[in-house]
């Protein structure tokens, strides 16, 4: 049997075309060329009428179902061809751009009539990338409708490339993401108020410390204020004896507006901001506020802050409340009747591309049946504890790339541990 004849038994057996009807595909050759393409000779096929019924059927159903899945998923499919320009988009590509079906649309129109002005140049950039690289896209970028109104965009494409080397097309999915988007902006956003209030929580265990910890310099300015004055008013002024007051005075309004700053700077409600900062100087800053109540509490102190210890890239309102919350914990794990030896020591290092940060005490312990559990929210073993200062330290350093653990001390007591990666 010939070639002629075995393509018109193939088309007659499979759909019920006449044997002598035209056969073949258009291809396109290079330079915009065609030729006719015979499809490779078969033995005959025998298939019943209703089997290719059924065959149709199942197609139909399944385009039904990827449509349907599209609209519940928000996820479009497009194609555009590089060579002609033509863009093809399913019915879920028009509905997340807000387009009438059937709109004519081109690449260009997209990116001036729905790409967000803030996000145009990376849109193309990327675009260009992936046609002189030939890569794959994954992008997220926001849109706008014209009523004003902002959506966010996940895009994931890919590059087909001919035999030259050269692409020829793109095809890609385009997922609605808003939704999910402001998901996770609300929690981002709850877990900062969340941060802010147990920041405050913290603050307010400190209160009456920091309150002494205020009162002494501004008593101080008072004293050396009224001595100026008699000084001043004598028959003969001391000028000198002025002098040395005002400047003690100036010292004084310095110190505590260093502690108002420290107490301001953490419990501000502002977007965290990550910068390169020195550890250690985090460090000081915290125990700096929390020095008063160490001595309230006959804390002895300790620290080991080494001096090689690379800058990190952190947020230092964020840093300064994992400190803060891990010092005061120590302080009030030691104020037990039954821990007469009350010692903080406090170390930094610098292990490999992290920086180690140390603060153990000498206290009671943590029981072995709490432990597992001490970073979960809510879990607290303390009266009156809200049980979360440990869960955002822990989230804290987590988003910072880092880790954060505790080991109970053979001698008593508790060591936490955290790490920071440090700039090279």
């Amino acid at each position: 049997m010939g070639n002629d004849a075995a393509r018109g038994d193939w088309r007659q057996s499979l759909f019920g075309v006449d044997r002598h009807a035209p056969t073949g595909i258009r291809a396109c050759r290079p330079r915009g060329a065609r030729r006719r393409s015979g499809i490779v000779p078969r033995p005959p096929l025998r298939v019943a009428a209703n089997q290719v019924t059924l065959w149709r059927a199942g197609a139909s159903r399944t385009e039904r179902y990827l449509a349907e899945g599209q609209r519940l998923s928000h996820t479009g499919s497009w194609a555009e061809n590089k060579i002609t320009g033509e863009v093809f988009w399913s019915d879920e590509m028009f509905r997340i751009f807000a387009y009438e079906p059937g709109t004519s649309i081109t690449f260009q129109k997209i990116i001036e009539e729905r790409v967000h002005p803030d996000d145009r140049a990376a849109f193309v950039q990327i675009a260009e990338t992936t046609m002189r690289e030939k890569r794959d896209i994954d992008l997220e970028h926001r849109i706008v409708f014209p009523d004003g109104s902002i959506r966010f965009h996940h895009v994931v494409a890919h590059p087909i490339v001919n035999a030259a080397g050269e692409v020829v097309e793109i095809f890609g999915t385009t997922m609605d993401i808003t939704d999910r988007t402001m998901a996770i902006e609300s929690a981002r956003h709850a877990q900062m108020e969340l941060a802010h209030v147990t920041r405050l929580t913290t603050m307010g265990e400190l209160v009456a410390s920091i309150a002494h910890e205020v009162n002494q310099p501004l008593a101080a300015v008072v004293t050396n204020g009224n001595a100026s004055l008699r000084w001043l008013d004598g028959e003969r002024p001391n000028l000198r004896e002025v002098r040395d007051a005002t400047e003690r005075i100036i010292g004084d309004a310095m110190r505590a507006s260093q502690i108002v700053s420290r107490i301001r700077s953490l419990v501000a409600k502002k977007e965290p901001e990550r910068v390169a900062l020195d550890i250690n100087d985090v460090i000081r800053g915290v125990l700096a506020l929390s020095a008063a109540e160490m001595r309230r509490d006959g804390v002895s102190l300790q620290t080991d802050l080494a001096t090689d210890v690379r800058a990190v890239f952190a947020d230092p309102i964020q840093l300064q409340q994992v400190v803060l919350n891990l010092i005061v914990n120590a302080i009030e794990a030691m104020r037990g009747e039954t821990c007469r030896e009350r010692t903080l020591v406090v170390r930094s290092a610098q292990e490999q591309d992290r920086v180690l940060v140390t603060v153990k005490d000498s206290g009671c312990g943590i029981a072995p049946e709490d432990q597992p559990r001490i970073f979960d929210p809510f879990y607290t073993t303390k009266s009156g504890g809200i049980g979360m200062g440990l869960a955002i330290s822990r989230s804290i350093i987590q988003a910072h790339g880092g880790t954060i653990w505790m080991t109970p001390q053979p001698a008593g007591g508790s060591a936490f541990f955290f790490t920071v990666a440090s700039t090279p």
